[in-house]
C-alpha cells in the first residue's frame, strides 16, 4: 500500500498512525480511511470536528459523539474502582 502524504500530516498533528487505501476502480480519488481503538479514533474525530470547522457529515458527527459520551463514560469508570461503582449501581 501507498503512503499518502495525509498520512504524514495526521501523524504530525495528533501522534497516531492511519491507514489509507485507495477504493476507486479508477485508482483516482476515493480513500477509505483506517484507524484502530475508540481512544485514537476519538483523537483523530475531535481533530477532524473541531470547533473552527463548519462542514460535518451527519451521521459520521453523531456517531462521533456517541463515541464522546461512552469515552466520558468510561474515564469516570477509570478512575473509580468498577467493583464497588457496579455494586452501587446494581441495588
Amino acid at each position: 500500500m501507498k503512503k499518502l502524504p495525509e498520512t504524514k500530516i495526521i501523524k504530525d498533528q495528533i501522534n497516531i498512525s492511519i491507514n489509507f487505501e485507495c477504493i476507486s476502480k479508477t485508482n483516482n480519488n476515493t480513500y477509505c480511511m483506517e484507524c484502530t481503538g475508540n481512544e485514537r479514533i476519538k483523537k483523530l474525530c475531535d481533530w477532524l470536528w473541531n470547533e473552527k470547522l463548519d462542514f460535518k457529515l451527519d451521521r459520521k458527527y453523531f456517531k462521533y459523539l456517541e463515541l464522546t459520551e461512552q469515552q466520558n463514560n468510561r474515564s469516570f469508570l477509570k478512575k473509580t474502582s468498577r467493583s464497588s461503582y457496579f455494586k452501587a449501581n446494581s441495588q
